[in-house]
């Protein structure tokens, strides 16, 4: 799929449980095979450029922070949101039973999950901040 396409893609039409499913294998999973790679490239960035621009440091830090949070983040979604969100569409079309979860309203995880996503944004408005809005400094080279 090229990078415009999801643009064109009218996910308001489709139903929940099949949106969960595209989250999971489309961003979940770009999101395990990039942050390994990231906080390596990261690491060896410190090593390499952190006496000149100790702020790395802090930048490291934080994605390390991210990428913990991130981790465990992904996997209530997987084991608990979207399980109860297809468990709904299936009610919904007389498939299944509905079955009152353990955490009451559905509103409750996805209350969890929206304030996760608005400490996730702050970390990186704070790595954003560090970066100068991402840009590499001038003295960075290209090596890496």
């Amino acid at each position: 799929m090229n990078e415009g396409a999801s643009e064109q893609i009218d996910f308001n039409s489709w139903p929940s449980d099949l949106l969960a499913s595209y989250i999971v294998k489309t961003h979940h999973r770009y999101v395990r095979e990039k942050t390994p790679i990231l906080l390596t490239y990261l690491n060896k960035i410190c090593k390499v450029h952190g006496e000149r621009h100790p702020e790395l440091y802090e930048i490291n830090k934080l994605f390390e922070e991210c990428a913990l949070e991130l981790g465990h983040h992904l996997e209530k979604e997987e084991k608990v949101l979207f399980p109860f969100i297809e468990k709904m569409e299936e009610s919904k079309s007389g498939n299944g039973q509905y079955l009152q979860p353990g955490f009451g309203s559905v509103q409750n995880p996805i209350s969890m999950m929206i304030h996760e996503h608005e400490a996730e944004g702050n970390r990186f408005e704070k790595i954003a901040e560090l970066t100068n809005n991402y840009t590499a400094p001038e003295d960075s080279c290209s090596n890496l």
